[in-house]
């Protein structure tokens, strides 16, 4: 092997300096971390195109409700679809706008902002920190208790 590809090697061996996710700081005290999944809904720009982000559900919220699925992905769609008649469009669209409507009060499930997602999953974040912070202090105290003993 070259020096280059073992410089390059050594390089990748190396510790970063960069402190670990709060995802890797969790594998490494074996605590699950599971970052909250969200189901994007569509939103249309000025100019037509089609963005994801509208509002957002949590994915747990709605993965058992088919049918709320099912006026997502229409809603989506219809979004995505180029359609020639703009009044065929507006009625169309609050026909299916109504229905997502009926089926968020009919199950209680909440609308999360873009603001409100990421605070969601700062918060999630927060308190999978926490529980690190848990951990390294159980595992300090057993040390210590360690080198007490011998």
């Amino acid at each position: 092997m070259s020096k280059t590809n073992n410089k390059m090697l050594n390089a990748l061996n190396m510790p970063s300096n960069e402190p670990l996710t709060v995802r890797e700081e969790c594998e490494k005290y074996g605590i699950e971390y599971s970052e909250p999944h969200f189901e994007s809904v569509f939103y249309s720009t000025e100019n037509g195109t089609v963005m994801p982000g509208a509002w957002y559900y949590l994915f747990d919220d709605i993965k058992n409700r088919r049918d709320l699925q099912n006026a997502i992905n229409k809603y989506n769609d219809y979004l995505s679809t180029p359609i020639e008649d703009m009044s065929l469009l507006s009625f169309k669209y609050w026909g299916i706008y109504n229905k997502l409507v009926k089926l968020e009060k009919k199950y209680s499930i909440k609308r999360y902002s873009p603001e409100e997602k990421s605070e969601f999953i700062d918060k999630y974040n927060k308190e999978k920190q926490n529980e690190v912070k848990k951990a390294k202090a159980i595992e300090k105290v057993a040390k210590e208790e360690m080198t007490l003993e011998e």
